[in-house]
């Protein structure tokens, strides 16, 4: 029987009435403005606040820094989310979250990445249901339970979390993300895009805020690390505050 099965018995004992998915978020709240993506002295970091700052590995810092300077383009022409689709905007708005961790993950390719998000979403998102049956240790029935395996597994940040909720006997992927580390301070700082449309971003946000809308739904929270070769191992893993 496969995982998700198996966590659809449990979910018919434990949970309340049926859900149905956001499939993505409605709309963007940048309220963590100004994040920071910087080379340090050979290392990249990455500060929510300006202040505290993570290491991350090299390639999803280029990754997340050349994403925000897309956003900030498209944020600061007024136009933009009425302008067809045309070059990097008409790429941007077909990227949903689920590619964009899938993307950083290395589990699709960038032409894959760029395909019109809306008909991956209409498919499921295979390559999600396929990792949430491939490991079924990293599922977790309630949200708090992923900060636990964190704590467990330090070594391997960052991770990619991945929320499927109920639709009529199924669970079907709602919303996917990067965890990239927590500071020093305890900023749960990830990244995501919030979905296919120009208005729903990519953004720095903390894990707070990213699972707060499925916290009351029937969902199932999955948290992997990436496969092997898709992080350096340049990158210490401690946090650094600006003196």
């Amino acid at each position: 029987m496969d995982s998700l099965e198996k966590i659809d018995e449990h979910k018919d004992k434990t949970s309340g009435p049926e859900e149905h998915p956001a499939h993505f978020h409605e709309s963007v709240n940048r309220s963590h403005t100004g994040p920071i993506v910087r080379r340090n002295e050979g290392v990249y970091e990455m500060s929510i606040d300006g202040s505290h700052f993570i290491d991350i590995p090299e390639r999803i810092a280029k990754l997340i820094r050349l994403a925000l300077h897309v956003q900030k383009e498209i944020d600061a022409d007024p136009l933009s989310l009425n302008r067809e689709y045309d070059s990097i905007t008409g790429m941007v708005k077909g990227i949903n979250c689920h590619k964009t961790t899938l993307f950083i993950r290395g589990d699709i390719s960038k032409e894959q990445l760029v395909n019109t998000a809306i008909e991956a979403e209409y498919n499921g998102h295979p390559e999600i249901i396929t990792l949430a049956n491939e490991n079924p240790n990293n599922l977790h029935f309630f949200s708090g339970d992923i900060r636990e395996y964190a704590r467990e597994h330090l070594k391997e940040f960052p991770f990619s979390v991945h929320v499927l909720v109920r639709k009529g006997s199924n669970f079907v992927p709602a919303h996917s993300f990067m965890w990239l580390k927590t500071d020093d301070v305890g900023n749960e700082i990830c990244f995501h895009k919030a979905g296919p449309y120009l208005d729903m971003g990519f953004e720095v946000t903390t894990l707070k805020d990213a699972l707060e809308p499925y916290d009351t739904l029937s969902s199932v929270f999955m948290i992997l690390p990436l496969r092997d070769g898709k992080k350096d191992n340049k990158n210490t893993t401690q946090t650094r505050t600006n003196a």
